[in-house]
């Protein structure tokens, strides 16, 4: 890495390290200008293991990431409030645990005899021991996302999964890394 101080600013340039199991490069620059700071930072990741930002999910695969962001404020706390940014994740050998895309065909023979109208509660009974059975292996997935308020959105992510076409939509909290998403 390289170290810049000059005229109000303070540049790292050629930032590189082993993370996740893959590699880190990026730069970040911050520099004032009368009371105000300025923030500009470009991130890549190469092939980071997912398991390792999430060892409990039962995600597996391989992530690439592209980001750039900005921000200014006359605090820390507003130049750390108003990053925003935007980038590119792709996803491979993406590997999403007790989503068996083959599950519709047994859910729908369990209930084709049902004499009385079936409940939510039941198909949400009978359907979890059928996505349980097996992973989603999605292979590849790539997704542009925006950085805005701490929170990290990806919208209408779409991949071909056996027997099923899916589309997710996540949303990762920064500070306490808390991932939701919907998969449709």
């Amino acid at each position: 890495a390289q170290l810049k101080v000059e005229d109000g600013g303070l540049a790292l340039e050629d930032v590189r390290a082993d993370w996740m199991d893959g590699k880190a490069e990026g730069r970040f620059a911050v520099s004032n200008n009368q009371n105000t700071a300025f923030l500009r930072s470009k991130l890549a990741l190469k092939a980071s293991n997912i398991a390792s930002l999430w060892p409990t999910s039962g995600l597996e695969g391989r992530a690439d990431v592209d980001f750039s962001a900005e921000g200014s404020g006359a605090s820390a706390k507003d130049l750390l409030t108003s990053v925003n940014g935007s980038g590119r994740i792709a996803l491979s050998s993406f590997v999403v645990p007790k989503l068996d895309t083959t599950a519709l065909a047994p859910l729908n023979a369990a209930f084709e005899t049902a004499k009385s109208e079936v409940t939510a509660a039941q198909v949400a009974d009978s359907l979890m021991p059928l996505l349980a059975r097996a992973p989603a292996r999605l292979g590849t997935l790539s997704s542009p996302f925006t950085l805005s308020d701490g929170k990290i959105r990806i919208q209408g992510a779409k991949t071909q999964a056996p027997l099923a076409q899916l589309e997710a939509e996540a949303v990762l909290d920064l500070p306490t890394a808390k991932l939701d998403g919907a998969l449709t």
